[in-house]
């Protein structure tokens, strides 16, 4: 009899389960009840499509040119970056190498969005220019949309599928 062999990074899909099915109806049956996996697998195959559209990587430089005074103390950079609007969240990781030149320029932990642009704020200008990477996350976290219902096993139905399962070594 064939088994199913369980990939060293699983990825459950419904195909698999499927596949799984049709080679062992019996045991996959008591094992693996399709009527409350597939929806199961179904809305994490929802949210992996929507977590491609959460966010966009952009790798970065922030130059040391370009700085303004600011009225309120310190200096601030409008950095352009296309498409980037109000409503998305930035999350900006330095290289190791640029670290030290952040320290010294006393760059603020947290940047914030303009319509085409990313503001960074510094006590000074930095004296070189720092590579890093810039996740934009997506406002209302991507493309929207509602994941699908999946049904919820009564307490009498998750009772049956315990005792099918250890029990049918007896």
């Amino acid at each position: 009899m064939e088994k199913y062999v369980i990939p060293e990074n699983p990825r459950y899909r419904v195909e698999d389960m499927r596949k799984l099915q049709d080679r062992d109806p019996v045991s996959a049956s008591v094992i693996v009840n399709p009527t409350l996996i597939e929806p199961i697998l179904e809305s994490i195959a929802h949210v992996h499509q929507q977590a491609n559209s959460l966010a966009a990587r952009i790798d970065l430089t922030i130059p040391a040119e370009g700085w303004q005074e600011d009225t309120s103390g310190g200096v601030t950079l409008d950095l352009p970056v296309e498409g980037v609007t109000e409503t998305m969240t930035p999350v900006v990781t330095l290289s190791a190498a640029a670290l030290e030149t952040a320290g010294a320029c006393e760059l603020r932990e947290t940047c914030e969005t303009l319509p085409g642009a990313l503001r960074f704020r510094a006590v000074s200008a930095p004296e070189a220019d720092m590579a890093g990477e810039l996740l934009l996350i997506l406002p209302g976290g991507g493309s929207g949309g509602v994941l699908p219902a999946a049904p919820v096993a009564t307490d009498g139905e998750v009772a049956e599928m315990l005792d099918n399962v250890f029990s049918s070594g007896e």
